[in-house]
């Protein structure tokens, strides 16, 4: 995040508008600015290899990481000659070799103390007693699911993110709010210095209260074409201050699509409103992805239905591929499925995101659970972390307070007699053996949520007061938020919330040659297989 006057969000993928000479001023054709921004990626993943191999005893980050402590650690390696920028450069790839090879570095010890602990019975909190630090569940979680080690990564779609550098590499962006364009003066570029200036869509629609941009981050998409992502900082919102509220709007988050959410406003005084659910966009994106999943279970179950002679033996040759078609068009379909569904759920979450700040009044205050996304064991289970960042980041852009609390039995527990039920299971409504009525868990579980949400505004004895019959579910007010046409990355939502700020995790930014401890055999990460490649769009070569 920014300053505390400022709120960051994520803009991927902008493209070129125009690139202009610094020196003389005079405009560049596409096919030079192409050949130049080509070049200039291309000696910088050879650099940010080289520089991981040479430092691949790099010793941990500690409290100062950023670009000083990668200029002080990382060994440097020569540019080609005629690079007048070179410091410049050098410094980008110290803390993109950095962040690789740290990143590499903390996997193999978590592996290291699972070879020593086992990988059948290691647990997280086995490996942090080992390991002697604090592990991310998430890092424990991959190298547990891959079962093996990984070798050195390799750089192969290359990114270069300027704001790793300071004005000598690229000037503060100028921004022009009219004709939605971005303008970055004296951008280093291989062996020489240009304005660069970006088509930014939509800008002063979607970023009205825009402050500044961050300076670009440049890199190669899967079609070829060189794209630049950066981060817009937004005016925050001053937070109301809900000390002197007698409401709490509490809402419970389903990792499933058959509910998405179910909320409910508490009173002081114990009145219950009726349930606030989700908006009818919403509600037309989750049916949609219903029916993608039973289509997506009904691909997957042709497959498992042909017989051995219609399988290839090797889903990696591709003459196999080409001799089994109706194996390679399921598997393609299945493949295309289940990315549709991935993109409508991190859609849906923005969109849930956005139904509980429409329910909710400026001066009230949200409750959610607190939610792990991981078990006991350090295993990934949930998506409710992805919710809740989105949540925050949206409360955020407006103004709103979000508390989390306990989720111990919210949705095991009557709000209204408090009796607990047992053997729920996952019943979608039961019966209460203490009051006898008839309660839907997501909302007798909303309702818990907001009593605990009371207790945050000073109001520690709530007791509930249920309804008298079933009222009408309460929707958002219908809004249409266009979307802005411009590309974005899977991890950006709807393009009203935050990318990978860091831009970690893209496709095809790094590569590792796996070692399977079961099996010895060497297999490569990172990589489709080449059944997958044979639908996809050729790419341009890259020079070693």
């Amino acid at each position: 995040m920014a300053r505390g006057s400022e709120v960051a969000c994520g803009v991927p993928a902008l493209e070129l508008a125009e690139v202009c000479d610094t020196a003389t001023g005079v405009e560049l054709s596409p096919m030079e600015w192409e050949a130049l921004f080509w070049n200039h990626l291309d000696h910088a993943r050879h650099c940010q290899n080289m520089m991981i191999r040479l430092n691949r005893n790099l010793g941990s980050k500690g409290e100062g990481f950023g670009n000083e402590w990668a200029r002080r650690n990382v060994r440097l390696v020569s540019l080609p000659t005629g690079f007048g920028n070179l410091s410049h450069q050098n410094r980008v790839n110290q803390c993109e070799a950095a962040r690789l090879t740290l990143a590499w570095k903390a996997r193999e010890r978590v592996a290291d103390a699972l070879d020593e602990i086992g990988w059948d019975k290691a647990t997280l909190k086995d490996v942090e007693k080992l390991v002697g630090e604090k592990v991310d569940p998430q890092l424990f979680s991959n190298v547990l699911s891959h079962d093996a080690h990984c070798e050195l990564p390799t750089v192969r779609g290359t990114r270069f993110p300027y704001d790793q550098s300071n004005n000598n590499s690229c000037r503060q962006g100028e921004i022009d709010l009219e004709h939605g364009l971005v303008t970055y003066r004296r951008m280093a570029v291989a062996d020489r210095f240009v304005d660069v200036t970006l088509r930014f869509p939509c800008m002063k629609e979607r970023y009205p209260n825009l402050v500044r941009v961050s300076r670009p981050t440049m890199r190669l998409r899967g079609d070829g074409m060189i794209v630049f992502d950066l981060v817009v900082f937004e005016r925050r919102m001053r937070t109301v201050d809900v000390s002197k509220s007698a409401h709490v709007v509490g809402f419970d988050l389903n990792a499933d699509w058959h509910g998405g959410i179910s909320g409910v406003r508490l009173a002081y005084n114990g009145h219950v409103g009726r349930e606030l659910v989700a908006g009818v966009d919403t509600r037309r994106q989750q049916e949609k992805l219903e029916r993608l999943y039973v289509e997506y279970r009904r691909c997957l179950a042709q497959l498992k239905r042909l017989m051995p002679w219609q399988r290839p033996s090797d889903p990696d040759d591709p003459i196999q591929v080409a001799a089994h078609p109706k194996w390679a068009r399921l598997y393609k379909q299945s493949l295309e499925l289940r990315d549709k569904m991935y993109r409508i759920k991190t859609l849906l979450d923005w969109r849930y995101a956005h139904d509980i700040i429409d329910h909710a009044r400026p001066d009230e205050l949200i409750a959610v659970e607190k939610l792990d996304a991981f078990d006991a064991s350090g295993r990934y289970e949930f998506r409710h972390g992805s919710q809740l960042a989105k949540l925050e980041h949206v409360a955020s852009r407006n103004g709103r307070r979000i508390v989390q609390v306990n989720p111990a039995h919210t949705s095991d527990t009557c709000p209204w007699c408090h009796t607990r039920i047992k053997n729920l299971g996952k019943a979608r409504e039961y019966q209460c053996p203490g009051c006898g009525r008839t309660i839907p868990c997501d909302y007798g579980s909303a309702v818990n949520i907001a009593g605990k949400g009371c207790r945050y505004l000073g109001h520690k004895h709530v007791t509930p007061t249920p309804p008298k019959g079933r009222p009408t579910r309460k929707r958002p007010k219908l809004t249409r938020k266009r979307h802005s046409g411009v590309d974005h990355d899977p991890s950006s939502g709807t393009g009203k919330g935050p990318a990978s700020f860091h831009s970690q995790g893209l496709p095809g930014v790094a590569t590792a040659t796996i070692r399977n401890k079961r099996k010895q055999t060497t297999t490569v990460t990172l990589r489709a297989s080449v059944a997958m490649q044979l639908w996809q769009e050729p790419q341009l070569p890259h020079s070693e």
